[in-house]
């Protein structure tokens, strides 16, 4: 079904593998060849898309405002967990999470493994660097810097303007 999506209802946007576009809020859709098709409503009791990408599996991978991690496969939802506030996959097919509850989360396809847990919770989604390394933000407890062995923290004294960090993004140098 071909439809215009209601513009208060998009939240979220990614780019399918395909160069399609997935939009989000409490429906689903898919812009393919300039038209907007309406795939699902989100699953209760999730209200709405707060982040959502497409694996290198091809499928897509979403976290409601209220925290659950849902997988959209084969025309459905399937909600794998809760408390999660954001993703990255890593070159290998690794799943990084990030949990206000259990902290950093690392999910391999088959179970979920606690990797670290902050002062505060972790927010939002990762960002995995260059070098391998993982940067996760937090409720005002400044930067988390994982590279698979350690932890580094980053807050006032190291350099940081602030506590709290929100969204994170490598540059290209």
């Amino acid at each position: 079904e071909v439809v215009r999506p209601r513009e208060s209802n998009i939240h979220q946007i990614a780019i399918a593998t395909s160069g399609d576009l997935w939009l989000g809020g409490t429906d689903l859709y898919r812009c393919a060849s300039e038209k907007f098709h309406h795939l699902a409503e989100m699953p209760e009791p999730a209200d709405t898309l707060f982040f959502m990408r497409q694996r290198s599996n091809g499928e897509l991978w979403c976290v409601s405002c209220g925290g659950d991690l849902t997988i959209y496969t084969e025309g459905r939802f399937n909600r794998l967990k809760s408390g999660i506030s954001g993703f990255t996959e890593d070159p290998t097919g690794v799943i990084w999470l990030t949990s206000h509850e259990d902290g950093l989360l690392r999910y391999d396809g088959a179970s979920f493994q606690a990797v670290q847990k902050s002062e505060g919770s972790f927010y939002r989604d990762p960002c995995l660097d260059q070098e391998g390394r993982l940067w996760c933000g937090t409720y005002g407890h400044g930067l988390y810097c994982y590279d698979t062995t350690r932890f580094e923290v980053f807050r006032e004294a190291q350099g940081l303007p602030a506590r709290q960090v929100t969204c994170l993004a490598e540059d290209t140098e």
